[in-house]
């Protein structure tokens, strides 16, 4: 599989802004760690993992390295949307995601926030 040396650390569902139309799209996150290297990174998906059907399907609509990243959760008010978090590269730039649960988000942002500190 496209994650043969990998650990899956979280999965799940959540929205995540598209860069350049600003739309929120359904995508399926994973966080993963490389057991070799140490490093981890969070890839989005357009389809669930049991969806994959070939290497094409496995193919991630982005890949962030989580080395020398930041995560936060949003203030929620003006500009934001359900309950949201970010992850900004070390590059700078941001990803931003939503979910309907506060609960869901929490458990995001806690377990980025440890991914990124063993970076």
């Amino acid at each position: 599989t496209a994650h043969a040396n990998m650990e899956v650390v979280r999965e799940g569902w959540a929205l995540k802004e598209s860069r350049h139309l600003g739309k929120w799209r359904k995508r399926w996150l994973l966080l993963l760690a490389d057991d070799a290297s140490g490093l981890y990174k969070l890839q989005t998906h357009r389809k669930h993992r049991d969806e994959w059907i070939d290497a094409r399907a496995a193919r991630p609509t982005e890949g962030i390295e989580l080395d020398g990243a930041r995560c936060m959760r949003c203030q929620s008010g003006a500009g934001t949307t359900k309950h949201e978090f970010l992850v900004e590269a070390r590059r700078g730039r941001v990803f931003r995601f939503a979910s309907e649960d506060s609960g869901e988000v929490d458990e995001w942002v806690y377990h980025l926030c440890a991914a990124i500190a063993q970076a």
